[in-house]
């Protein structure tokens, strides 16, 4: 409640507060950038200084801060789970491909990342080297298609920076090492960028070891006074091991130890990718211009998972084109524009093998090729009038594409023929702002969105042997409606009190949820569901020495029509149902929150000390409501320097030290959605236990 009330308070005060000092927040991920407060949607900008004791496996910690958004290393490795107002919550389980997200889009250096089908692998994203990140909370399928969770957009390009070299030192408990050197070199046109990182972690729980070594090369430039260039190579290994869950009593009594088949097996991943992309700019005229992307994204992966040794050979290329028209109607009204398309293709050989006794490869059980297409059409105009009111309107058209053929399998004569299916859909966008002042809005907004299921969750169940393509599938169509204000203030320029905030509710209905069944072992599109919430944002600072940041998140879901054919489960409940109208929806918490404070002095190079309390409540982990994860409250502790220590020259060095899960809390970091249960015990595998108290130090040293 004090986050709700807050802003009202603050909005009484506003015709005495001081506002023109502050500098305009500039968003891109919309498609082209605008001030953040003129732009009706739901978003959180984070700049590197927020973010820069945060560079360890996976960008969990940099995330939490980001109201509506869920973000959580699952064994500590860069196994990464994101849900964003619900959306990602079923991507876990024996088929949910570790180390990826569902239903959100990622963005890095504006080049998609995600994958046709809509996982996301995080092999490319390293927190060393980001410089900020933009999280887009609202549908915004009608621009990016299939991605109704929002936009997470990551940029590593130094915008307001001059030449530096940096290399960074990180170690901590459990074996955690990291090593990444950063060096920038700015042109007349642009600038150089070259990364490279190196990280090795030997796990709190059996088999959660990793390995990774990424690298990237940004070049910034122009061909003419009319046209700008940003090209990219990205390549990298990432290896981690996967404890999988556990049951209640495993949990309690044995946290550290894994799974016993997944230990049998080495469960794990082995990913070697390359990624070589660029951006085109051109300006026709001032108010005019054409945006071009081009992108291919090769990878081989070896995975050990579901008693087999797995090899896929993966090709994924694409692109977009779009254009951007801004003009005057009037004096008053003002007009902006935008029409574009993308494609994106991805095909490849998936290679089964029999899995030895030592974990190792066997005979080839089964070759087959797995692919997925998605292309869209998008359209947006926006009217300003008055430099206060706004309204947009929009839309997009996909169509997305799964193919699947097999070549071999072991002991059978006649193999089910090539199959294809096809989704489409449009996604409205209808939405209005008004803008009290440069730094106050209110706005509303309707979105349509579409998600589709993953491609390792087409494959049909056992009750479907001559098809390769689920027929129980369809897209995930969601609606949401929002309504929103931000507003930041100075309250004092004397002190220099500053007040933020960032309120929202919205209510979302989704039809076709994507329903993992016997563990994972097949999915089908089944139910509605109904998830009103709201979210809110505070942040304060005085002096320029205290901060205090908070989020929270509430969010009611349930099942508003969901009956389960039994049959579909176990041939032996054939003609028997369950209705599970009214229940709560795997995965998704009832409310979680994040609160720091912080302090620091600036006679002492901004010596600081931060406090974060981090809390989630408990949450079911099935349809039917019998197996519920356990809430949870982490306290962590960082102090350091804020700002870098002058060595000698032109050398200079930041340190920093944090405690996190600061008493040794006991928790579960994620779990299994519709989990295996033990037809014998009745027990159910379905608990992650997150990190236990761990210790992380840091030196950063910095050459400008």
């Amino acid at each position: 409640m004090v986050c709700l009330l807050l802003p009202i308070a603050a909005m009484a005060k506003e015709n005495k507060a001081d506002t023109t000092y502050f500098p305009p927040i500039i968003i891109s991920a919309n498609k082209y950038a605008k001030n953040y407060y003129e732009i009706p949607l739901s978003i959180t900008a984070i700049k590197a200084h927020q973010i820069q004791n945060n560079i360890g496996n996976g960008f969990d910690d940099a995330l939490n801060s980001v109201p509506g958004l869920m973000s959580f290393t699952r064994s500590g490795t860069p196994d990464i789970k994101i849900i964003i107002r619900g959306f990602g919550a079923r991507g876990a389980g024996d088929r949910s491909n570790s180390g990826t997200s569902r239903g959100i889009k990622f963005l890095l250096d504006g080049i998609p990342e995600s994958e046709p089908d809509g996982r996301t692998s995080f092999d490319h994203f390293d927190m060393a080297f980001v410089q900020d990140v933009e999280v887009i909370r609202s549908n915004t399928s009608s621009l990016y298609g299939n991605a109704a969770a929002g936009i997470v957009s990551i940029n590593t390009f130094p915008t307001l920076s001059n030449d530096f070299l940096k290399f960074d030192v990180l170690s901590g408990s459990y074996g955690l090492q990291k090593y990444a050197l950063s060096a920038f070199k700015r042109t007349d046109n642009g600038g150089l960028l070259g990364n490279a990182s190196y990280s090795k972690y030997d796990g709190f729980r059996e088999n959660s070891n990793s390995e990774r070594f990424y690298s990237n090369f940004v070049f910034k430039g122009k061909l003419s006074d009319r046209t700008r260039f940003f090209t990219l190579l990205t390549g990298g290994y990432n290896q981690f091991g996967i404890p999988g869950p556990l049951t209640l009593e495993d949990y309690e009594n044995s946290p550290e130890k894994a799974n016993k088949a997944y230990l049998k097996q080495k469960e794990g991943r082995r990913n070697y990718t390359i990624r070589l992309g660029g951006i085109i700019d051109h300006d026709f005229s001032a108010n005019s211009s054409l945006s071009a992307t081009f992108y291919a994204n090769p990878k081989y992966l070896e995975r050990s998972e579901r008693k087999t040794a797995r090899q896929f050979t993966r090709y994924k290329v694409g692109g977009s084109l779009h254009y951007k028209h801004q003009y005057n109607i009037t004096d008053a009204i003002q007009n902006a524009f935008i029409a574009g398309m993308d494609e994106q293709y991805q095909d490849g050989a998936i290679l089964f093998y029999k899995l030895t006794e030592d974990a190792g490869r066997g005979a080839l059980k089964t070759n087959k090729r797995e692919g997925a297409n998605t292309m869209g059409f998008f359209l947006q105009d926006e009217l300003t009038f008055s430099k206060q009111f706004s309204l947009l309107f929009g839309g997009r058209y996909d169509v997305v594409s799964y193919f699947s053929d097999s070549y071999y399998e072991a002991g059978v004569d006649t193999l089910p023929p090539y199959e294809a299916k096809h989704f489409t859909h449009f996604s409205p966008k209808v939405a209005a702002m008004y803008n009290f002042s440069d730094y106050h809005s209110v706005y509303a907004s309707y979105g349509a969105g579409i998600e589709v299921p993953a491609g390792n969750e087409t494959s049909p169940s056992d009750e479907y042997p001559n098809l390769q393509v689920n027929p129980l599938l369809e897209p995930i169509i969601s609606n949401t409606i929002e309504l929103g204000t931000k507003q930041h203030l100075m309250l004092s320029r004397e002190s220099n009190f500053n007040l933020d905030y960032d309120v929202a509710m919205f209510y979302i209905n989704v039809e076709n949820e994507l329903v993992p069944y016997s563990n994972g072992k097949f999915y089908m599109s089944a139910g509605k569901t109904n998830r009103l919430g709201g979210e809110a944002a505070v942040g304060l600072s005085v002096f320029d020495a205290l901060f205090f940041n908070s989020s929270f998140t509430y969010m009611n879901s349930v099942y508003s029509d969901y009956v389960v054919d039994l049959g579909l489960i176990d041939s032996k409940d054939q003609g028997k149902f369950a209705n599970y109208k009214d229940n709560k929806v795997a995965g998704v918490p009832e409310y979680f929150y994040n609160i720091s404070l912080k302090g620091r002095l600036e006679s002492l190079a901004y010596l600081f000390a931060e406090i974060t309390l981090r809390g989630v409540s408990s949450y079911i982990s099935d349809d039917a409501n019998r197996f519920e994860v356990p809430s949870y409250n982490l306290l962590n502790l960082t102090v350091g320097l804020d700002e870098y220590l002058k060595l000698i020259d032109e050398v200079q060095v930041r340190a920093y030290a944090s405690i996190n899960n600061l008493l040794d809390v006991k928790y579960a970091s994620s779990s299994f959605i519709n989990p295996r249960v033990d037809k014998k015990t009745g027990a159910a595998f379905f608990l992650e236990p997150g990190m236990p108290r761990n210790f992380v130090f840091g030196l950063s040293f910095k050459l400008d």
